[in-house]
């Protein structure tokens, strides 16, 4: 909700001390980045009306009640037995990017609509035997409902320019397509399905809207703000071990994949998944590399291995079967060289940098990429790059299946963007596509500003 959160969490990661002078409420409705583009926010704190502006709601059918929030605060969600809808006028997320997020508490049928029914309008989004589902006539996508009896937060987008439509769950993205865009415009409901009928039953809280998509890390800031926590704006620091202590990366300049941020806590709470949503995303929470494939037994072997990004090292020469140095690699990497793979749709990584000039940039890549896809970057929560396109490395002339994964080659001038001087948090997005390996992404200074 909307309201001042003022009890501290001491310990929010497991063993992290935040103290007061490093601590900030979340109030999301005055968050800078999430203000941006957002159209219309439903507290429900007994009334219906918009917290960000003028598009209240009003009562359709039947005015629903208002129940207890997942704060304990009485009188503080929507909650409705079936029968009771409410109606906004104006609301427009249609042809272009947008996000819908909510909470929600015993979700049955549906609770959001808008348009007709045609290809790529009528907009229904609820509950029914396949989990929660955003459609729109000819397009669907649903994500099962989870494990959690109580308060569930939900987020769905929807990219314009990638046509990526994602579910995300409790901060996790749980489903993602890519489907034409939404088309619809009308009266928006809440409460029952477009057409009508399917009326809702259950509690809603926070019901907000933007004509953007939220990047994964804002997602992240919506769901751990809704859960009241305080914590500190960013604890993740540049990767340092014994071997390395190279600070933030530089730009212009080399970002090598495999020094995303880290946390300084334990090996032992990395391992725990403390780290988990904060530096990094990772689908399955496990190092599908070190410590796993390449075993144990030297730095490279055993690089990050309480970390669940999966990292591993190139490897030539190998007896019986070349790997990395096979014919069909086409720039090849330096040998056993650390890079970042097994890539999943939805996950990402931070990386603390410093933007030496300000200017325009390009990218040189160094990959693999079995089925080609795309990649972006966001700088301390704000899109800089876009989707990026990178192409599959893939052959038919390679007989072996597994080694798709280790085509290596290089694409330069990808992408043109603009980065301000200074240090910032870049955000690297894995969009759409799995099985790519990145050794390093390098930043190429088109022009410098003025």
């Amino acid at each position: 909700m909307f309201k001042s959160i003022a009890i501290l969490v001491l310990a929010l990661f497991s063993g992290l001390a935040v103290n007061a002078e490093e601590a900030v409420a979340k109030d999301v409705c005055s968050h800078p980045a999430l203000k941006r583009e957002l159209l219309a926010w439903y507290a429900f704190d007994g009334n219906y009306s918009d917290a960000n502006g003028a598009l209240n709601a009003v009562v359709a059918n039947g005015a629903p009640g208002f129940g207890e929030d997942r704060f304990g605060n009485q009188n503080g969600a929507f909650q409705s037995a079936g029968g009771n809808a409410l109606s906004v006028s104006n609301l427009m997320i249609g042809n272009g990017s947008f996000t819908i997020q909510f909470w929600a508490l015993n979700p049955t049928n549906w609770f959001l609509g808008q348009g007709l029914r045609s290809n790529d309008h009528g907009l229904h989004v609820g509950v029914d035997g396949s989990g929660m589902r955003c459609d729109y006539w000819g397009s669907s996508l649903s994500a099962p409902l989870g494990e959690n009896s109580g308060w569930t937060h939900w987020v769905i987008s929807h990219d314009a320019v990638s046509g990526l439509k994602t579910i995300w769950r409790d901060g996790r993205c749980v489903a993602h397509a890519t489907t034409a865009p939404y088309s619809g415009q009308g009266l928006f409901i809440i409460g029952r399905h477009f057409s009508g009928g399917g009326y809702y039953t259950g509690s809603l809280d926070d019901l907000a809207f933007w004509n953007r998509a939220l990047t994964p890390s804002e997602i992240a800031d919506l769901y751990a703000a809704g859960r009241g926590l305080v914590y500190r704006v960013y604890p993740g620091v540049p990767y340092h071990d014994a071997h390395y202590q190279g600070g933030p990366q530089l730009i212009p300049g080399k970002l090598q994949n495999e020094y995303f941020d880290t946390m300084d806590i334990s090996d032992a709470q990395k391992a725990a998944g403390a780290v988990e949503g904060i530096t990094y995303h990772d689908t399955d929470n496990k190092n599908s590399g070190s410590g796993a494939l390449n075993g144990r037994g030297n730095y490279n072997k055993e690089f990050r291995i309480s970390e669940s990004p999966d990292i591993s090292y190139t490897k030539f020469n190998n007896p019986g079967t070349l790997i990395d140095d096979s014919p069909f690699t086409i720039v090849k990497p330096e040998p056993d060289s650390l890079y970042l793979g097994w890539i999943a749709p939805g996950e990402w990584v931070k990386y603390t940098v410093e933007v030496q000039v300000e200017g325009d940039y390009t990218l040189n890549v160094l990959f693999t990429s079995k089925f080609g896809g795309h990649i972006a970057f966001d700088s301390d929560g704000r899109d800089v790059t876009g989707p990026l396109a990178i192409p599959s490395t893939a052959t038919t002339d390679d007989p072996i299946d597994w080694r798709q994964a280790h085509h290596w080659n290089k694409i330069n001038h990808l992408g043109k963007f603009h980065l301000k001087k200074g240090r910032q948090v870049l955000t690297l997005h894995f969009i759409d596509q799995p099985v790519m390996n990145f050794d390093y992404m390098e930043f190429v200074l088109l022009k410098q500003s003025a």
